[in-house]
């Protein structure tokens, strides 16, 4: 069947038209560990997130677009999207971090 008849004679409206496409790319995380930094069992949900020298300890939760200087990132901390965490800072357990 020619390009032509194909117009002329489109399928039936049941029929199942099948679209193959490639799949999507995949995001990469950007997660920039600095001199110094410690992390223990940590969770990084973020993209572009930069930790410098900081002492990070369980259930740590940076979303994206962090900096994170020399600080203390006590027990279910959790840092929100675009928030820069300046150096001498201690975060205590439990605290959410909105600026």
């Amino acid at each position: 069947m020619t390009v032509s008849e194909t117009l002329k004679h489109p399928p039936p409206p049941s029929a199942k038209i099948k679209k193959i496409l490639p799949p999507p790319p995949k995001k990469k995380k950007k997660v920039i560990l600095l001199c110094g930094t410690l992390e223990t069992k940590s969770s990084f949900s973020g993209e572009n997130v930069t930790l410098e020298g900081a002492y990070i300890w369980d259930g740590v939760t940076v979303e994206d677009n962090c900096k994170v200087g020399m600080c203390v990132l006590d027990n279910d901390v959790h840092i929100k999207k675009d928030v820069n965490i300046e150096s001498g800072c201690i975060l205590a357990k439990g605290v959410s971090k909105v600026f």
